[in-house]
């Protein structure tokens, strides 16, 4: 990561350039990435800076966007800088080729090498993209793609990287751009969002994410529904199929709202991993006919939904005549490896047929324990035997004594003349 920030703060003598023979990507000037002073300090600089740490497998590729702002520091250039370290080769080759590639929507997406190349570049650990291009006219920020792919290596291997992206910008999580159509691949078509302003990815039925590449993992009823590991700032889906009208609770336990955003909804669509909503602290909102509202502390995320008639997305199984699907999305905001989320099912309404807890709402417990009826009768089944058989143990007890204290002392045993006491003879004496 340090090598990363190094290389992104580094200027050429030629204005324009990225990467000279001579010296490379050139000398740092920290003051272009990490401000000197106080905001609004004489020689400070304000910029923005994201540096990520995750990780790649063969044949993959992951996609951040950024919101990069028309209007740039003067003398500054937002860049974009891949790190990583490869393992040895005794010819001294890559092992595996990362490569690194930039496409906005100011130039109807044309992509951008590394390096100041015209193509992938396949001899270095250290690749950066400049855009010294940038337009200055206008006010609106542009929408930048910055791709990470393992192009070449061992299948099986798992690349570690760095990215840090530095200039006037802002991270997307839902990719939205307002001047082009944005590239939605076999899944899904580009539209106009719901404010009729901002392009995005519509996808396909059971598709989902900003690029229509993600599917959803399906939650039951009180079981710890652990997905998969959730690569930083990229996002995590889960549904589950409502039984009823009522309400609905799900429990996301171990995380800060810093770690995680949350957004559920009725409904699948743009919504759902839009920017906005990831950005949505703790409140209340609308959804149709449904209300959502989100509780977030240190420790946990509860959201509930209490869910009108059936609308939306509906259900393929079906439970009678009402089949509602709940979707939960998950955004990892961490900037430093993967993580599991663990999201559990905890309250449903009373006409599904689940025996829960009572609402977690404003609740101070970490966790939450759900009952099955069969269990809480079996225990109480229990406790009842075993409070009756106490009872007759006792009454016996009392009963004994009682007895033992009236009863008259048995008779001596005599014969039928005299009571005479028997003394044994003593051996060895002379008679």
């Amino acid at each position: 990561t340090m090598r990363a920030v190094v290389a992104a703060a580094a200027q050429t003598k030629d204005e324009g350039s990225t990467w000279q023979e001579e010296v490379g990507f050139g000398l740092p000037v920290l003051a272009n990435v990490l401000p000197m002073g106080s905001s609004g300090a004489a020689g400070s600089i304000a910029t923005d800076l994201y540096a990520l740490q995750s990780r790649v497998g063969g044949g993959q590729t992951q996609q951040f966007c950024f919101s990069v702002d028309a209007a740039q520091p003067p003398g500054v250039a937002p860049s974009f800088v891949l790190a990583w370290t490869d393992p040895p080769h005794s010819a001294g080759l890559l092992v595996n080729d990362l490569n690194l590639a930039l496409a906005c929507s100011q130039g109807g997406w044309k992509t951008r090498f590394s390096n100041g190349r015209r193509s992938a570049d396949a001899a270095n650990t250290i690749e950066k993209v400049v855009l010294n291009d940038l337009s200055q006219s206008g006010a609106s920020p542009q929408v930048c793609v910055a791709s990470v792919s393992f192009t070449s290596g061992s299948p099986a291997a798992v690349q570690p990287f760095s990215l840090v992206a530095t200039g006037r910008m802002a991270l997307v999580p839902g990719c939205e751009t307002s001047s082009s159509r944005p590239s939605c691949g076999m899944r899904g078509n580009a539209a106009r969002g719901a404010n009729g302003t901002n392009w995005v990815c519509v996808c396909a039925d059971d598709w989902f994410g900003p690029s229509c590449e993600q599917q959803s993992t399906p939650l039951k009823f009180n079981v710890d529904g652990a997905g998969p590991a959730v690569l930083p700032w990229n996002w995590d889906f889960r549904v589950a199929e409502a039984c009823g009208e009522g309400d609905y609770e799900f429990e996301l336990s171990g995380v800060s709202p810093d770690s995680v955003s949350v957004v559920a909804s009725t409904s699948s669509g743009p919504h759902l991993w839009a920017s906005a909503a990831a950005a949505r602290p703790s409140a209340t909102w609308s959804d149709g006919t449904s209300e959502i509202f989100l509780e977030q502390t240190a420790a946990r995320s509860v959201v509930s939904v209490r869910l009108g008639a059936a609308t939306g997305d509906v259900g393929s199984s079906g439970n009678g005549s009402f089949s509602q699907l709940l979707h939960i999305a998950l955004f990892n905001r961490g900037r430093d490896g993967s993580r599991s989320f663990a999201l559990r099912w905890v309250r449903a309404p009373p006409s599904c047929g689940f025996e829960t807890s009572q609402s977690l709402r404003g609740s101070s417990s970490a966790t939450a324990v759900s009952w099955s009826g069969a269990l809480i009768g079996l225990y109480c089944s229990l406790a009842l035997v075993a409070s009756v058989m106490t009872c007759i143990a006792v009454s016996l007890y009392f009963r004994r004594k009682r007895l033992a204290m009236v009863a008259p002392a048995p008779p001596p045993s005599c014969g039928v003349l005299a009571c005479e006491v028997w003394q044994a003879p003593v051996i060895g004496k002379a008679s």
